[in-house]
């Protein structure tokens, strides 16, 4: 008859249970590390949505304080002469940060997804779809955001995403624009629907 092991030889592991151990944790690991980004992302695109509805009620506030009459200014972007005509605001000539000052704080015109790639949809003349040094346009400019104001349009964008990278693929159909309309709703939209809507 055979003796029983010891107890130390059963509970030792295997060199094979070793392995599928530290298999099982690595992909547990990598698969938490994938969920916790994800959340991450979508918390920023929250807080950019957030952003742009803060903006349009910065906008109402000032409009209480002017006769009813939301701020003729643009962003910083739209200011360049090349720009100026391809977003249609060439007689805009006041910088939509400085104009709500007294209605919005600094860290409202930062997205938390702003990387620094500045682009719309690709047709913009290149001073306008421009790579920024500094890694994001809130840091060299104080805007994260696009801003027009011409008539009473609900259907019409107030403010904007500068870049549709920033919530999507470089590639055209990826990119994503968050946007804010005169009724006060935020919208993820297509290239097109943006286009659209501005």
């Amino acid at each position: 008859m055979l003796d029983d092991p010891s107890p130390d030889q059963r509970q030792a592991f295997t060199l094979i249970e070793l392995l599928v151990v530290i298999a099982i944790i690595a992909i547990l690991c990598s698969i938490a590390f994938s969920v916790w980004q994800s959340m991450i992302k979508r918390s920023k695109e929250k807080s950019c949505a957030a952003n742009l509805h803060s903006i349009f009620l910065a906008s109402e506030l000032y409009a209480s304080d002017h006769d009813n009459s939301f701020p003729i200014a643009v962003s910083w972007l739209q200011l360049k002469p090349a720009c100026s005509h391809f977003y249609g605001t060439e007689n805009a000539t006041a910088d939509i940060t400085q104009v709500l000052g007294r209605y919005v704080n600094g860290p409202l015109w930062h997205c938390p997804l702003d990387h620094g790639i500045v682009s719309g949809l690709g047709l913009e003349p290149a001073e306008c779809a421009t790579e920024l040094a500094s890694g994001s346009a809130f840091i060299s400019h104080g805007s994260s955001y696009g801003y027009r104001y011409e008539d009473y349009d609900v259907n019409r964008a107030l403010a904007w995403d500068l870049s549709g990278i920033w919530h999507g693929a470089a590639r055209e159909y990826g990119m994503r624009f968050n946007t804010v309309f005169l009724d006060g709703s935020v919208k993820l939209l297509k290239p097109s629907e943006w286009n659209s809507a501005r």
